[in-house]
């Protein structure tokens, strides 16, 4: 894989690991153009850095559903693109249609 240009937006934590996500333009395999990928042994989350913020933000989740379905030991379901598709929009969409939800999170790491 061929990478043009990274750049690490942030970083998450997922169960006992903290995974980078890096922005990478021309994000490939195989020849085929992807939206995103998970490299466990380097915990890195990479994302194709020319899609759109909202592709980006749902390809977070994606990869993050990935991950944690491969933590629990559901690593055959991982690999179910459509479940991991589905509970990634589902948990986006609570999200973005919910900001108290997550600002409650954070008011309660907070007191």
């Amino acid at each position: 894989m061929r990478i043009e240009e990274v750049k690490v937006m942030r970083k998450v934590r997922i169960g006992p690991i903290v995974y980078q996500i890096v922005e990478v333009d021309g994000l490939k395999e195989n020849g085929r153009g992807l939206f995103g990928e998970v490299k466990y042994g380097s915990c890195e989350i990479r994302v194709e850095g020319r899609n759109c913020g909202q592709q980006k933000r749902q390809t977070i989740w994606h990869e993050v559903v990935h991950i944690i379905l491969t933590q629990v030991g559901l690593a055959k379901d991982a690999g179910r693109e459509g479940l991991v598709d589905s509970l990634a929009y589902g948990m986006l969409q609570v999200v973005q249609d919910n900001p108290w939800l997550v600002k409650a999170f954070e008011e309660d790491d907070a007191g």
